[in-house]
């Protein structure tokens, strides 16, 4: 069984909820599951559990959060937000917001995806299937788009696919990258692994 340590070997959480990345937590991982282990981040100190009727995060000296609304999912804090999808009457999964490190609301669920913040922002999928970016207060940084996938920001970069192909935006919400690669990865440390068609690179 899976559990969080402290960097002394001391037992923080015995029964951490973390359904996204335990698969990757064993064995030898794949590069998906590589990023996944580097953004396995526990904003401040919180770590997602489920732990018989207590659904919410926990911390060291035993301190727990418990969300102020019914929640079927809940995620990673950063920025000191986490994000959550309520719990509709009829045990469905509902819209997703975020709550602040004590459990209280900070933006209103209405989202039907919301990722973690990074940098600063978070993407965020509204009703109608289109992508953007908001601040920890709520508001749009980025307006919504029409993408098939958006990832976090990374290095002020957020890969992003379009049209089948992968590029970066920057924080204004403009292809600082434009989407011409088969397979692309999110910057770390200034640079990123992408796969363009043949075609492509004889034409530049």
């Amino acid at each position: 069984m899976g559990s969080v340590i402290d960097r002394n070997g001391r037992e923080v959480v015995a029964k951490p909820f973390l359904p996204e990345v335990s698969p990757m937590l064993f064995g030898t991982p794949s590069l998906e599951q590589a990023r996944q282990r580097r953004e396995l981040v526990f904003g401040e100190g919180l770590v997602p559990t489920l732990d018989g009727a207590f659904r919410g995060w926990s911390g060291a000296n035993g301190r727990r959060v418990a969300p102020q609304v019914e929640v079927a999912h809940f995620g990673l804090f950063a920025d000191g937000r986490a994000p959550i999808a309520t719990l509709c009457r009829a045990g469905c999964q509902g819209p997703w917001g975020y709550v602040d490190p004590d459990g209280q609301v900070a933006v209103q669920p209405r989202f039907s995806q919301a990722q973690r913040f990074s940098e600063g922002l978070a993407g965020v999928r509204d009703d109608v299937g289109r992508y953007g970016y908001i601040t920890p207060s709520g508001d749009y940084a980025i307006k919504p788009m029409w993408l098939e996938q958006a990832h976090p920001f990374v290095g002020g970069r957020a890969l992003v696919k379009l049209n089948g192909r992968w590029g970066y935006l920057d924080r204004q919400g403009e292809f600082a990258i434009p989407p011409r690669y088969l397979l692309a990865s999110p910057f770390s440390a200034g640079l990123a692994a992408v796969a363009e068609a043949a075609a492509s690179r004889t034409a530049r």
